[in-house]
């Protein structure tokens, strides 16, 4: 009996540390699971202990998270400070994420790190992390308030040479472009805005009729769990573009926060007649199926 105990455990251990990658098995010297709320806490912990390399891979990189520098985006400048290599290709976002991903990338450009965009038949969505040629960190998380733990994210932290090896080929063949901002989209770029909209300062001044950026203003009210507030910018958003199913989506979801069912229910609806099949819809009936079990 004791011998089967023994063997059992050892097969179980052969399992947990073998990992299967692009069709080719590699034993790992270490797996560690990172859900949201640790994974930001883990990822700055592995770049601050960087000592020759870092490659990422990401699809949204936000600047600000919370009101403050995405401590991540900090710890890739204070590596390169280091003399660590440092490379980021990000992907060229158009959308709600655009100011923000754009503000990091010139963060990271003008600190002198290798960054660029994919290009424009490229969607990059990859959420990876290279150290060192030996720590590799994958999941779905994205480096912003969603990916810091609102959404139900999940990660690994693999520790293998192979498999590190395996992921930086991946990389490598990825198609990228330099992009370089004119003095225009610089200045958008650190436009009123963009500011007010991440640190939540009074937006009563932003004339700028975008709906886009009413849009992030209120997405970022909504993760913060305000309410009321980020209800007013969506509401705006939606004036300016009554087809903007992304603005309804998270309108929808602020009225169900303050318990008005009617209100949340229309604005799912219109979440679906404005998105069809795509991804703002398919979350708008998981709310609208819930919404009727009330």
């Amino acid at each position: 009996m004791k011998k089967r105990k023994i063997f059992i455990v050892c097969i179980g251990l052969i399992f947990s540390l073998s990992l299967i990658v692009y069709g080719n098995s590699y034993l790992v010297d270490n797996l560690i699971f990172l859900p949201a709320n640790v994974y930001a806490s883990r990822v700055h912990k592995a770049l601050r202990n960087a000592n020759k390399s870092i490659y990422v891979v990401m699809y949204w990189l936000s600047d600000t998270v919370g009101g403050g520098t995405n401590p991540l985006l900090e710890g890739l400048i204070d590596a390169h400070k280091r003399g660590v290599k440092v490379k980021v290709i990000l992907d060229d976002l158009t959308g709600r994420q655009t100011i923000s991903s754009k503000r990091a990338y010139d963060m990271l450009l003008r600190s002198g790190i290798d960054v660029t965009h994919d290009t424009k038949d490229t969607i990059t969505h990859a959420k990876l992390v290279i150290i060192d040629n030996y720590i590799t960190i994958v999941g779905s998380g994205n480096w912003s308030v969603g990916g810091f733990g609102f959404n139900s994210d999940s990660s690994v932290l693999i520790e293998s040479k192979e498999v590190a090896k395996e992921y930086l080929n991946h990389i490598v063949s990825i198609k990228t472009k330099k992009t370089i901002f004119s003095s225009k989209e610089l200045a958008a770029l650190q436009s009123a805005i963009s500011t007010k909209s991440v640190r939540f300062q009074d937006v009563s001044t932003i004339t700028e009729s975008d709906a886009q950026a009413y849009l992030q203003i209120g997405h970022n009210y909504y993760i913060n769990k305000m309410y009321k507030k980020a209800i007013e910018d969506l509401e705006k958003a939606i004036k300016l573009d009554p087809n903007l199913s992304e603005a309804h989506y998270y309108l929808g979801c602020s009225y169900k926060e303050i318990g008005e069912r009617n209100k949340a229910t229309a604005e799912f609806q219109k979440t679906l007649a404005t998105d069809k099949k795509g991804k703002w819809a398919l979350q708008a009936k998981i709310h609208l199926k819930e919404l009727k079990g009330y």
